[in-house]
């Protein structure tokens, strides 16, 4: 199952190729996280998120966090 990364990077018309530069990594290191074969570092999911201004919870298909700052699905 392909995870909300994907369908994010889609909707803001950008390919693998600008993401993985601007979290400075390989393209291929994108296309593994988006089918779900690899997750980012840490130090990728923080550029993943405030590139997309979104949770690294969110992009990864974990679910958001509660209105009081907790995390859902734990």
């Amino acid at each position: 199952m392909k995870i909300a990364l994907q369908q994010e990077r889609i909707k803001h018309g950008w390919t693998q190729d600008y993401v993985a530069g601007k979290c400075g990594v390989s393209m291929q290191a994108v296309c593994d996280w988006e089918h779900g074969r690899r997750k980012p570092s840490y130090t990728a999911l923080v550029k993943l998120e405030d590139l997309f201004q979104m949770s690294h919870r969110e992009l990864l298909g974990e679910g958001p966090l509660t209105a009081k700052g907790g995390m859902t699905n734990v």
